[in-house]
């Protein structure tokens, strides 16, 4: 289920608008979205770019996690 992980993201797309055909783009979407930061993070040089890239990290997680919550709603795991 790790493979899963970026799909937090995807929970804030409204309900109707993304049907079963879009999981799988979605997903992939997310690990672009993950790789291209990792990409940035560890080629920026300077401290203050690492810094940036750093809270954006912590609110790709934060909303990540959020709609994991959301989404988990309602079943045994969702409290």
């Amino acid at each position: 289920m790790v493979y899963m992980f970026p799909m937090g993201l995807s929970a804030f797309i409204p309900p109707g608008s993304a049907d079963g055909k879009w999981g799988v783009p979605l997903l992939v979407f997310g690990w672009i979205i993950y790789a291209g930061h990792a990409v940035f993070y560890f080629r920026a040089q300077r401290r203050k770019t690492i810094w940036i890239l750093y809270a954006v990290l912590l609110l790709l997680l934060a909303c990540n996690a959020g709609g994991c919550h959301q989404m988990l709603q309602g079943t045994p795991y969702g409290h």
